[in-house]
């Protein structure tokens, strides 16, 4: 969500170079695909372990799986169903 002082600053996306984090965003993939299958191993641990954790709740006694525990990062919810009634709206960042 842009503050009403960048709404006035920022008038016209289509005029904001965002090739930087482009570059920014390729550069962190290809890190993630360079990465030993001892890394790869170790974060996958790591997101289990933390799935463990708070990926179940317990409902009246029942243990239930959590269906996303993880918190998204903020941007643009997007959907391909045609008139969904959240389409297209911006994630606000949780603070």
């Amino acid at each position: 969500m842009m503050t009403p002082a960048e709404r006035e600053l920022i008038t016209d996306l289509s005029k904001c170079d965002f090739r930087q984090m482009a570059v920014y965003f390729k550069e962190q993939t290809e890190l993630r695909k360079a990465m030993s299958k001892e890394e790869k191993n170790k974060i996958k641990e790591a997101k289990e372990a933390e799935a463990k954790i708070y990926g179940v709740a317990i409902i009246d006694g029942h243990r239930q799986k959590v269906g996303n525990f993880r918190i998204e990062p903020p941007g643009e919810f997007s959907t391909v169903i045609p008139d969904f009634p959240i389409c297209a709206c911006v994630i606000a960042h949780i603070s």
